[in-house]
């Protein structure tokens, strides 16, 4: 909870949140293609060792003894067929991480949008008790119903 306070009074709430906000986020559009580039650019790096990794453990397979009763060789089958699972699976996610870079529509983030929200001046706990009824977890759990 103390976070989430934390996180409002810095970002949302408190005077200067604009040019915090600023800071993290990417102000225009071709500040946002270059941050979605980057985030690409290292993403296909990614695979390419994900890749090489994978073709490695494909020559180790291919170098194996095939004879039944080498339980050596079929130990570090199950090894290599786990970690080549492993690759596989960092491959699937990091190709619908670049079809979700692919398929962002390119808008900024507009910070104006902060200007409807009021500033307020001081932290939380500074306002008298009567402004701040449901700061604490307590009281918020309790005027939900639930009990923590």
């Amino acid at each position: 909870m103390d976070v989430l306070r934390a996180g409002l009074a810095a970002y949302a709430l408190s005077p200067g949140r604009k040019e915090r906000l600023a800071a993290l986020l990417p102000t225009g559009a071709a500040a946002k293609k270059a941050k979605t580039d980057t985030q690409a650019t290292t993403l296909h790096k990614r695979l390419k060792q994900i890749d090489t990794a994978q073709d490695s453990l494909i020559h180790d397979l291919h170098i194996l003894s095939t004879d039944p009763a080498d339980t050596a060789a079929h130990a570090m089958r199950k090894r290599i067929h786990a970690h080549f699972t492993d690759l596989h699976h960092q491959r699937e996610a990091i190709e619908a991480d670049l079809k979700a870079l692919a398929s962002d529509t390119g808008r900024a983030h507009d910070t104006d949008l902060l200007d409807g929200l009021p500033e307020l001046a001081g932290t939380w706990t500074s306002y008298p008790s009567a402004f701040r009824p449901n700061c604490s977890p307590r009281s918020t759990f309790r005027s939900y119903g639930t009990r923590r």
